[in-house]
């Protein structure tokens, strides 16, 4: 009888074995992507006295009615615009491909688990002068449509993100010292964005029986500062900032520029007939282990 309980659980170890390595599909290490971004016009456009100028539409495969860039002035006499301009990437015109030295992706490929830069803000902030600026200067949302393949063509559409809209809110900090807020980036005033850390929430889809989750991070390029949590590193003294809040600090007078980043996790969903078959094969393999005791 022993030798029989034996048998019956070494079968059953085996029959685990074919359930969970007998995959008729297998998950895509590698993915694609498009991502067309705009601005949504600010709907206030008096920006204490001076205007908002918007740009050029945004490209095709954006939100209709967005616009790739906006700028503003303050209301004295020939006073400097400052602008805000917004770009989307393929994966094959990402800044994140090519890059010297860069070990993670020498492969030029998007692949699982590498965090990929997807879109591109770049700011360009000069001193404007006018009366005490509104707080915050203006209120608007980058829309995005977010799209991702399974192959380099992209014609083989298995997920995508449309529509998606962050809120950034944006203060025009006084342009001479003393300032009221923090300058970590170490300029006379630093201006400050803000967004919120669920509008960055991960997306998933699912694709011949694979699970594949989407997140999402912010990075900043050379100039700015990007503040998540609180009293970390030079963000530190920036108590002011709401829980859930992002807080991105840009140099007076300056350029600067934010990146948004995507990287992809995928993972096997049991079809119903295998976790049955999964599920038997335990109870047989406790059985035998049972008897045998």
């Amino acid at each position: 009888m022993r030798t029989i309980h034996k048998r019956f659980a070494v079968a059953a170890a085996i029959g685990l074995a074919a359930v969970s390595f007998d995959a008729a599909a297998q998950p895509l290490t590698t993915l694609y992507f498009d991502q067309s971004v705009g601005w949504e016009p600010p709907g206030d456009t008096t920006n204490a006295g001076g205007p908002i100028i918007l740009g050029a539409p945004a490209p095709a495969g954006a939100p209709a009615g967005t616009v790739e860039s906006f700028s503003w002035a303050g209301t004295e006499p020939d006073s400097p615009f400052s602008s805000i301009a917004i770009e989307g990437f393929t994966d094959d015109d990402s800044p994140s491909r090519n890059i010297a030295g860069d070990d993670v992706n020498d492969d030029n490929e998007w692949n699982a688990g590498e965090s990929w830069r997807i879109t591109r803000i770049e700011e360009i902030n000069r001193v404007i002068e006018g009366p005490p600026f509104p707080d915050p200067l203006w209120v608007t949302d980058a829309i995005a449509n977010l799209r991702i393949y399974a192959d380099p063509a992209r014609t083989d559409l298995i997920g995508a993100d449309l529509g998606q809209d962050t809120t950034i809110t944006f203060f025009e900090t006084p342009n001479e010292a003393p300032c009221e807020t923090p300058s970590p980036t170490g300029s006379v005033c630093d201006d400050i964005y803000t967004a919120l850390e669920i509008e960055f929430d991960p997306i998933s889809f699912v694709h011949e029986g694979f699970l594949y989750t989407v997140n999402f991070g912010i990075e900043g390029g050379p100039g700015t500062l990007v503040c998540r949590g609180e009293g970390v590193g030079l963000c530190v003294g920036d108590v002011d900032a709401p829980p859930g809040t992002i807080r991105v600090y840009t140099p007076e007078n300056d350029e600067s520029e934010l990146f948004v980043t995507m990287a992809f996790q995928v993972q096997q969903i049991p079809e119903p007939g295998s976790l049955l078959l999964s599920g038997l094969a335990l109870v047989g393999l406790a059985l035998g282990r049972r008897r045998r005791r």
